[in-house]
């Protein structure tokens, strides 16, 4: 998934005192960005390579206030380089309110499980919104994109509806198609139907609403 390019980190690695054992290397990194309706979001990720753990806190200011508050904290292993537990700022929908992404686990390639919530503005609460790969999401036309590795020279996409705020992602894709790069114009779909052929163009369509017709002529050439 790409990170939002006003969100910005900061990495620190140095040996540091740490409670319980003196000093230690360990790696600092602090992610933080403002939404569009003033509040904001930072996430506060400490790698210890002594003890071979990674904690991770996460921080909400609302509109109008001065402080961040403590939303929540986690703890996860970096033992073999697990990735487990890694916690990124998103704004996957490009709407100017951000998400958060934690990390499962990760398969070959970018293929990484996860959980994606959103923060609810009233209570500051972490609400679960999608749970799937999160290495290449992005929003198009009232649905969340995700695309993955398909084996060694493919990729492949199962698209989501979107509810109209966006708050909630349905569970099951609408359909799967695979192509052979992740090229988000390439032509040369390799879709199992012609229904899915005729979803998929108005997926990507510019102008949904004038979507049927061009997505007529744009078949021949997805054939």
């Amino acid at each position: 998934m790409m990170h939002n390019a006003f969100a910005s980190t900061l990495i620190v690695a140095a040996a540091l005192a740490y409670p319980g054992y003196g000093f230690a290397k360990l790696q600092l990194e602090v992610e933080s960005a403002s939404n569009r309706d003033g509040s904001a979001v930072r996430v506060k990720t400490i790698t210890d390579e002594k003890r071979q753990l990674r904690k991770v806190w996460i921080y909400f200011r609302k509109p109008g206030q001065a402080r961040m508050r403590l939303l929540t904290s986690h703890v996860s292993s970096i033992e073999n380089n697990w990735p487990a537990g890694l916690t990124f700022i998103e704004d996957w929908d490009k709407n100017g309110t951000h998400e958060i992404s934690i990390t499962q686990e990760c398969g070959a390639g970018s293929n990484c499980e996860g959980d994606l919530y959103h923060i609810a503005p009233g209570s500051g609460h972490l609400v679960p919104i999608f749970k799937g790969n999160l290495g290449y999401i992005h929003y198009m036309n009232g649905h969340l994109v995700e695309y993955s590795r398909a084996g060694c020279c493919a990729w492949g996409a199962s698209v989501y509806a979107v509810s109209p705020d966006r708050l909630q992602i349905a569970d099951k894709p609408a359909f799967h198609t695979y192509m052979g790069t992740l090229d988000e114009y390439n032509q040369k779909l390799l879709v199992n139907s012609q229904k899915a052929k005729t979803y998929w163009c108005k997926v990507r369509a510019k102008k949904p609403q004038s979507a049927t017709s061009m997505c007529r002529r744009q078949l021949i050439k997805l054939e």
